[in-house]
C-alpha cells in the first residue's frame, strides 16, 4: 500500500485533519446502530458547533487562496 500523507495534505490540509474526528463519529454512530440504539444527534445540532464549522471551513476556503506565506502553503500544487 502506498501511502503518500504528504501529498494528502498538501492538497487538503482540511480534509486531512477533519478524517480522525469523521471516522471517530461514524464508528460512534456505528455502534449504537449494531446496539440497536437511536442516531445520536448531540453536538451535530447545536447552532454553535454547526457555526463553528460552517466558519472554518469558509475561512480555510479563503485563506488557501491568499498569494502570502503561510497560506500560500495551504493550497494545493
Amino acid at each position: 500500500m502506498n501511502r503518500r500523507y504528504a501529498e494528502a495534505a498538501h492538497m487538503n490540509a482540511l480534509f486531512l485533519v477533519a478524517l480522525p474526528f469523521l471516522a471517530w463519529g461514524a464508528l460512534r454512530q456505528w455502534w449504537r446502530w449494531v446496539r440497536g440504539l437511536p442516531p445520536e444527534m448531540g453536538a451535530a445540532m447545536n447552532p454553535w458547533f454547526a457555526s463553528g464549522i460552517a466558519f472554518s471551513v469558509i475561512a480555510f476556503a479563503v485563506l488557501r487562496n491568499l498569494p502570502w506565506p503561510p497560506f500560500m502553503y495551504l493550497a494545493p500544487f
